[in-house]
């Protein structure tokens, strides 16, 4: 959260910008804190490539698929 108000930070005029100090106090974390992990190298489990993120399905797809379908018989 601190990082994400950091980089927009960075796109705001200097008179609109908010203090960093401001917002690490707001969210109960010291800036020391923040700028040591700023300056850490990503950990393993962050420099894996992503997961894929499974979609939610909507209300009706809460049932699963029913593994035998009811046939259609010929009249």
């Amino acid at each position: 959260m601190i990082a994400q108000i950091d980089a927009a930070n960075q796109a705001r005029p200097a008179d609109k910008r908010v203090s960093l100090r401001r917002a690490c106090a707001l969210l109960e974390v010291s800036a020391s804190g923040y700028y040591a992990w700023k300056g850490r190298a990503p950990s393993r489990r962050d420099s894996h490539q992503p997961r894929p993120i499974r979609t939610r399905h909507s209300a009706a797809d809460t049932s699963p698929p029913d593994p035998y379908p009811m046939m259609r018989t010929p009249r």
